[in-house]
């Protein structure tokens, strides 16, 4: 059982909202302690922010490692309330899969109303296969119809991680014509692309386009059959309109926290444009938290998210565990947890190319280095050397011992840097160069390859998106969030490509990027059951 005084006394919503300027005609009410803000404050609230919006992302993640990010991001927005100054924290919605194997999942309370509903994850899941399913109803009973796909590309979708159901044989034990077997696939419900379009509308007038535009598959006289061949677009907008609004609920500490719909950056853009412009509206700082790493996370929220909607960041902070940096330059987790320098020389590597990929944007950088006990005197010069041969400050902290003077001369570091440094933020392309190029240049700039292959179904696939006219749209990279560079060849793969004409977007995966990602690894259950005591 949670201890006594760790028991949630949070603040109803009713007081969140207050402290953000709003009050209870703003919002439809979850619970006593959570609300979604309603359609109407959404639209006044997006044009009108003039906030300073700070992105907060780690390095990459490293399975078993427990690094609780959300901690320094936790601190980062207590010591704003501390200075008075009127912080909002964004951060995107997760499933109960999510909190049970994410080891750096958002710390929001109460979990219950997390879980009972408040996010839209898991219906978005259940229309994305109703489509699927109807879709394949239809080919059974008339499968001659020329509003039906003749090739697929609609894939069903499950709420968890399942490798099992990669590849699956469907229709056994149907005896009834026009059933037969047939191979299939799942993919991950982060992956689907109405999740990609509920977080990419600015209204409700935009997500009815989106929809009207996805792209289910390719008719026998090779045209595309969108969804509203099918009739189904004002069924599906209705069911995701509600989607598009954020919901407003808190962290530990009683701060207020917009969450919004948005899919995982390892697969799609990570972010919410609707959500993180109200959000500027109501507050002098935005902090939106990214978990999946820089080189997921950062690039696709600046070359998509907010290339496509002039969102202008002012500045990155990037969190990174002393223990990462270790495991990076070939620790074992149980030796990455001592000093280790001769590892912590190679593995700060990573965090270099994550400093240098950021400023290839044009935005400002500080890093905030944390360990789960004091970091050591020789490390921090390490560190410190790294960062400032780059003009970037490090700030250091310790999760066991934490004190508000820490913290605040920690956001006192982030104001400087945003006072004195301006940022010039420009996405690394432009939509015109064709699907390759915008490709190769990502490979280039953000994972440091010089050479990109493609196999030869992804060159037929972005061959056909070409001439579709799909050429100008931008590119998502997907990757798994633990990538590792297998050997010193300097190159990438890329496997597979699909269209999400809806989402407005090309993903192309890349040699681990996994649809269906593989099975996990452990379960954080006694640490939910304690938060679920709560």
């Amino acid at each position: 059982m949670a201890n006594k005084t760790d028991t949630f006394r949070g603040k109803s919503a009713i007081e969140l909202a207050a402290k953000i300027g709003l009050d209870k005609k703003d919002f439809e009410f979850c619970s006593k302690y959570s609300a979604k803000l309603n359609s109407e404050t959404v639209q006044r609230l997006k044009n009108g922010g003039r906030a300073k919006l700070i992105v907060v992302a780690p390095t990459m993640p490293v399975h078993g490692t427990n690094n609780q990010h959300y901690i320094i991001c936790e601190r980062f927005v207590q010591a704003f309330s501390l200075l008075r100054k009127k912080t909002l924290l964004c951060v995107p919605s997760f499933s109960l899969e999510d909190m049970l194997v994410h080891e750096t999942y958002n710390n929001l309370y109460p979990l219950s109303d997390v879980l009972s509903g408040c996010g839209e994850v898991s219906n978005i899941a259940y229309l994305h296969n109703f489509i699927a399913n109807y879709i394949n109803n239809q080919l059974i009973f008339d499968g001659d119809a020329s509003s039906l796909p003749h090739h697929l590309m609609w894939s069903r979708v499950a709420s968890s991680r399942d490798e099992a159901l990669k590849r699956v044989i469907t229709g056994f034990g149907n005896t009834k014509p026009g059933r037969a077997l047939k191979e299939e696939g799942f993919m991950h419900m982060q992956n689907s692309e109405l999740l990609a379009l509920v977080a990419a509308s600015m209204n409700e007038e935009e997500l009815k386009s989106r929809i009207a535009k996805i792209i289910v598959g390719i008719s026998k006289d090779n045209t595309a059959v969108h969804l509203k061949n099918l009739k189904l677009e004002e069924i599906v907008f209705e069911m995701l309109k509600g989607a598009m609004n954020p919901g407003l609920m808190q962290n530990r500490n009683g701060d207020p926290v917009m969450v919004y719909t948005s899919p995982s950056g390892n697969f799609l853009p990570e972010g919410n444009p609707l959500a993180i412009s109200a959000a500027m509206s109501l507050a002098d700082f935005v902090i939106a938290k990214f978990d999946s790493g820089v080189p997921l996370s950062i690039e696709k929220f600046f070359n998509i998210t907010c290339a496509e909607n002039e969102m202008k960041p002012d500045m990155v902070v990037v969190t990174a565990f002393v223990n990462e940096l270790n495991t990076y330059g070939g620790a074992t987790l149980e030796n990455a947890k001592k000093k280790n320098l001769a590892a912590l020389e190679k593995g700060i590597q990573v965090l270099i190319g994550d400093i240098e990929n950021i400023k290839k944007f044009g935005v400002p950088v500080l890093v905030s280095i944390c360990e789960n006990r004091d970091i050591t005197k020789e490390e921090i010069k390490i560190i410190d050397k790294y960062c400032s041969d780059l003009g970037v400050k490090p700030v250091f902290s310790s999760t066991k011992k934490y004190s508000a003077k820490a913290g605040i001369d920690f956001v006192k570091s982030v104001l400087e840097i945003i006072r004195i440094e301006k940022s010039y933020f420009a996405p690394l392309y432009e939509n015109a160069l064709p699907l390759k190029s915008k490709i190769n240049i990502i490979a280039k700039e953000i994972y440091n390859k010089s050479r990109v292959t493609y196999s030869n179904k992804a060159v037929k696939e972005l061959e056909l998106f070409e001439r579709m006219g799909y050429g100008k749209l931008r590119v998502s990279v997907s990757r798994s969030a633990y990538w590792r560079e297998t050997g010193a060849e300097n190159e990438i793969n890329i496997k597979s490509a699909s269209l999400y004409a809806g989402a407005g977007l090309v993903m192309v995966a890349a040699e681990d990027g996994e649809f269906m990602p593989y099975y996990n690894e452990k379960y954080n259950l006694e640490r939910i059951k304690n938060a679920l005591q709560q």
